[in-house]
């Protein structure tokens, strides 16, 4: 006969008490698992809360060519802009522009002193850049350019002697006038390049022309002789070159 083991002896001679002890195990083991699964739940829990809370890493800039292009372009018109302003400061000394708009009356009530009008100041002259003050004629005398053979067209005759080569003074009734060469400056080279149109139709030299002639100096005037349209040349002036 098989020998039983004493404890299994006490326990088959005692069914109830092993059922209990069964289901104490049972409910043991389902109270431990239900506490892992809670304390399972519970850490997940935390573990989703702690995600939640870390600050998120903040998304890495994307660089683009034409984005760094328009900002080297702006960098160069503020450098561009500055570099303006301080080559043209503003002028202290320009004055506000007037403002426009209609013109209000001011009304004096009665038994009040009128105010006071202060004198204004005179006008400032202007400068000589500015205007420049009309030249006085001479009576009797005009402008000639160059004389066509033996004359001078009387219609050629002008007052102002810019751009003229002889000047003309009136005798007596204005038939007959007196002449000279009146040149300087830079007209001067233009007429030793044209002596033969300019001065020898009229003109008798008292020497010839170097390769510098500063100066044309008229000896003697010549006399001229107006007929019609034209003042023909009666005798020739005396020039010399200086």
């Amino acid at each position: 006969m098989r020998q039983i083991h004493p404890i299994l002896a006490q326990a088959s001679g005692r069914p109830t008490g092993l059922w209990i002890l069964t289901i104490v195990c049972l409910v043991i083991c389902v109270g431990l698992g239900y506490f892992g699964w809670k304390l399972l739940g519970r850490l997940r829990n935390l573990e989703a809360a702690a995600r939640q809370k870390a600050p998120k890493a903040p998304p890495a800039p994307s660089f683009s060519p034409e984005l760094g292009r328009l900002r080297a372009d702006l960098a160069t018109l503020q450098r561009r802009i500055s570099m303006l302003e301080k080559a043209s400061p503003p002028s202290p000394s320009a004055t506000p522009p007037r403002p426009t708009g209609p013109r209000r009356e001011i009304t004096i009530p009665e038994g009040a002193e009128p105010p006071i009008r202060r004198p204004q100041p005179p006008p400032r002259p202007e400068t000589p850049a500015a205007r420049q003050a009309p030249r006085p004629q001479e009576e009797g005398v005009f402008y000639m350019a160059f004389p066509i053979n033996n004359y001078f067209l009387d219609k050629g005759k002008s007052l102002s002697k810019d751009n003229m080569v002889y000047r003309f003074k009136v005798n007596g009734d204005g038939n007959e006038a007196t002449f000279s060469v009146s040149v300087a400056g830079p007209q001067l080279i233009d007429i030793m390049k044209r002596v033969e149109t300019f001065l020898r139709p009229a003109c008798q030299e008292d020497n010839l022309p170097g390769s510098a002639v500063k100066a044309i100096q008229t000896r003697e005037p010549g006399v001229a002789v107006l007929q019609g349209d034209k003042w023909l040349i009666k005798t020739k002036a005396v020039i010399r070159y200086e």
